[in-house]
């Protein structure tokens, strides 16, 4: 990571591309191989963290609703790891605790992973999975079905970071601690599920452009293809809107942020502009400070 004096603003950073340099980021270097020498300490999240919370007393100040959007790796675990660093400084903070009613963690996951992912976690016991149960408990207790799906996404990533993944349990665990899946629901194949209940009456509400954009598609519209990047990305904003907290802590690969140049992912139809609203102040980190990682 890199030294306590140089959390910088993309404008100094000459390798972003526009789009990140468009959403007014702040760089932090976690990567596993520092580019700038033996100085720079890959797991000293401190400067970001203090970046960040000197942000937030300014939203505080204003009175406004806080995003903030981690831009990470999914497999780089020092990003998880910042994640909770970020949580758990922000808890310690009393001033900001008595402003912010509750930080909710909002992760890059099918909304439905429990669903999907139930009958494959469970195949080796004697279980049948009970749709109908399931869609009776999101509509009954939500609470207990932000949870179950919270901790199916920390058990399926134990394997690749068990440690990180214990203490994401452990912290999702808590009373009170709010984590919502907030990705739209996907096949076995990768693509968008539109056969799915929830995702066919959200996309009745779209642009009448943009349901033609679908139906020309066809029922396999890619999860990672432009059109569906976007969808998706619509679909969070409408899922993060629906939160009832001022405080959301989320958490998406880079490419849903600012978009993607290589990738055909154009920076309007990215996170950080889809999220701007009256009141509420996005603020934007990216994990990484590595040109490779950003040239994207």
């Amino acid at each position: 990571m890199t030294p306590l004096d140089s959390v910088r603003e993309p404008e100094t950073i000459t390798t972003l591309n526009p789009q990140s340099v468009r959403a007014g980021a702040t760089i932090v270097d976690l990567s596993a191989k520092p580019k700038n020498g033996p100085k720079n300490n890959s797991m000293d999240s401190r400067p970001a963290i203090r970046a960040v919370i000197a942000r937030l007393h300014e939203a505080r100040k204003a009175k406004e609703r806080v995003i903030i959007q981690i831009g990470e790796e999914h497999a780089t675990i020092s990003h998880a790891r910042f994640a909770e660093e970020l949580r758990a400084a922000i808890a310690k903070d009393q001033k900001l605790t008595a402003y912010f009613n509750k930080t909710v963690i909002a992760l890059e996951q099918d909304y439905n992973l429990f669903e999907a992912k139930a009958p494959k976690l469970f195949s080796n016991i004697k279980y049948r999975f009970n749709a109908a149960a399931y869609h009776k408990l999101r509509e009954k207790n939500p609470a207990a079905y932000h949870e179950l799906n919270a901790l199916t996404s920390a058990a399926l990533g134990w394997l690749e970071a068990p440690v990180t993944r214990l203490e994401n349990m452990m912290t999702w665990m808590k009373p009170g601690q709010d984590v919502r899946l907030v990705d739209m629901a996907r096949t076995v194949g990768g693509n968008l599920n539109l056969s799915d209940p929830a995702t066919q009456a959200w996309i009745q509400t779209l642009d009448a452009d943009i349901q033609k954009q679908i139906t020309a598609a066809g029922k396999d519209i890619g999860a990672v293809e432009p059109l569906g990047v976007w969808l998706r990305n619509l679909w969070m904003v409408d899922q993060i809107q629906k939160i009832d907290t001022n405080l959301i802590l989320l958490q998406t690969g880079r490419g849903h942020v600012g978009g993607a140049i290589k990738k055909r992912w154009p920076y309007e139809q990215s996170l950080y502009p889809l999220l701007q609203s009256p009141g509420v102040r996005v603020i934007t980190v990216f994990p990484e400070a590595h040109g490779v990682t950003l040239k994207n």
